[in-house]
């Protein structure tokens, strides 16, 4: 017994950016899963790029992971200051003062220059502790 195989070539056009690079496929019979799995992990190949990028961070988002470190540097350090001077921070000096050296950096001061003027800042607001 003779098996006849059918010829199911189907032209396919794909107007996705990525996927009109591939012109017209022809699917044909037997190879038609082989060939869609190809272009499955073509297409993906193609969009794969594209994601990560929106993946990464944007320059805000950058800005805002430096400003994160900064206040966390900062707030580490003074705590250490404290603990060594067996010290307590009035409620809010860190925040406050943290947060005056994260603005004084956005406005160019070196780190010691931000130090410095947030620590007169912080003097004037809290007293000498």
């Amino acid at each position: 017994m003779r098996r006849h195989q059918l010829d199911v070539s189907v032209p396919v056009a794909f107007p996705t950016l990525p996927l009109a690079l591939l012109g017209r496929f022809h699917l044909v019979g037997a190879c038609l899963a082989s060939r869609l799995m190809r272009l499955v992990l073509f297409a993906l190949a193609m969009t794969a790029p594209a994601a990560l990028l929106c993946a990464l961070p944007r320059p805000a988002q950058a800005q805002n992971m430096v400003d994160q470190i900064v206040f966390g540097s900062c707030a580490k350090a003074m705590k250490a200051d404290f603990q060594k001077a067996n010290k307590t921070p009035p409620e809010g000096m860190v925040q406050d003062t943290c947060s005056c050296v994260v603005d004084r950096i956005h406005l160019r001061y070196s780190i010691e220059q931000a130090k410095q003027f947030c620590t007169a800042q912080s003097v004037q607001k809290y007293g000498q502790i």
